[in-house]
């Protein structure tokens, strides 16, 4: 159902959900840290300045990404400290085809989905769009949830070059009953994380460069 639940399925990731739906979780490799697991988005790196604990709050939509590449293992020499037990990256969707697809679902304790996606070709370019919106009163006090996701990404082939654009907005606001200190058992916390990138692969003839610019 979400990037969390299929990250399970890989043998020596240990994936620590604080709640469903993609509420928030922790990614370790091989017995290393969240902290030293590094989260890239189509080779872009995504490391929260505040904490670990938010790198997996993706702009992204599951229904986006195409496939997802795991490196298990010394990453640091070329990706940074942040890639000392590995690095899982994410490869959104590129090729398209027109599209529209509506997910809906609803439970217990007011739980509520939706999600909206699109895609369309159009000569040489590639479109995908999607809007994600989950929420629930919680299954006990202090786990309720609201969540949202909206994310776009875009590709142009041309002759020897192909450009990319990714484009990406998660926001979170979800209680956290006792996760940091059992004292004062009503937590809650609210994250926004925003993504605008632009890359392109330019193949030469005995040479392939890939710029990428993001904020």
């Amino acid at each position: 159902n979400n990037l969390h639940d299929l990250l399970e399925y890989n043998s020596g990731l240990d994936i620590k959900q604080r709640g469903p739906q993609g509420v928030q979780a922790d990614v370790s490799i091989r017995g290393g840290s969240f902290e030293q697991t590094l989260i890239l988005i189509d080779g872009i790196k995504l490391s929260d300045p505040q904490t670990g604990h938010h790198n997996m709050n993706l702009p992204i939509s599951f229904s986006q990404i195409e496939r997802i590449e795991i490196l298990k293992g010394q990453g640091s020499r070329s990706y940074g400290a942040n890639a000392f037990s590995g690095i899982i990256n994410i490869i959104p969707k590129q090729n398209a085809f027109k599209n529209l697809q509506l997910n809906l679902s609803g439970g217990e304790n007011n739980y509520f989905n939706l999600g909206i996606n699109g895609s369309m070709k159009s000569g040489i370019t590639n479109h995908h769009i999607s809007f994600e919106k989950s929420q629930s009163d919680g299954y006990r006090s202090n786990t309720e949830f609201d969540n949202h996701i909206v994310s776009m990404n875009n590709s142009f082939n041309l002759s020897s070059t192909v450009v990319k654009t990714i484009l990406g907005y998660t926001k979170k606001d979800f209680g956290a009953n006792s996760y940091y200190t059992t004292r004062f058992p009503n937590q809650a916390e609210k994250t926004k994380t925003y993504l605008a990138a632009l890359s392109a692969e330019i193949e030469l003839e005995d040479l392939n460069i890939m710029p990428k610019i993001y904020w």
